[in-house]
């Protein structure tokens, strides 16, 4: 059981030296790999933070248009509530379709 727990008779590996101050070409490609792959995680950030200022002027456009058929509707007298994505005219429910980017009038089923 004394011979588990014994240190090996291999001796240790250790790196081999550079000499004097030069940087061996592996260095220098670990050192190129890490600078392309911070640029490439900067890069991923300014297209996500572009793609969502781009969701966000969607959105804004899209609630201006319901908003503004709800002033043309209440203009005309009509009873009408705002939602998210929807607008609600005397009983009668439009709700955004996103393929054409316009208010769809809902069939409800009776």
């Amino acid at each position: 059981m004394a011979g588990v727990f014994e240190r090996s008779k291999k001796t240790q590996r250790s790196p081999s030296k550079h000499r004097g101050g030069e940087e061996s070409k592996l260095d220098m490609i670990i050192d190129m790999m890490q600078k392309m792959k911070q640029e490439q995680s900067e890069i991923k950030k300014e297209i996500q933070q572009i793609r969502a200022e781009q969701t966000f002027f969607r959105e804004k456009e899209k609630q201006k248009q319901i908003r503004e058929m709800a002033l043309k509707e209440k203009r005309e007298g009509k009873m009408v509530k705002i939602g998210y994505n929807k607008i609600t005219v005397d009983g009668e429910e439009w709700r955004w379709n996103r393929n054409e980017e316009k208010l769809d009038k809902i069939e409800t089923k009776n």
